[in-house]
């Protein structure tokens, strides 16, 4: 199980394309996997956004 607090919002990344929003994470496995796996893995976050609205942040969803 990934440790959210432990992920450096630098990493958080977002892109805003006219109706969707999509926030992409890193994401990380455990330290007891690592060592057998050798991949990044990433959390999507897709979002709709209504038509004349314009989201600035993550704060506002």
């Amino acid at each position: 199980m990934t440790n959210y607090s432990q992920i450096n919002p630098s990493e958080i990344f977002t892109l805003e394309i006219p109706g969707v929003k999509i926030i992409v994470i890193p994401t990380f496995p455990s330290m007891a996997s690592s060592s057998q796996t050798n991949h990044s893995e990433y959390l999507l976050l897709i979002f709709p956004v209504p038509k004349n609205t314009r989201l600035n942040n993550i704060s506002n969803l």
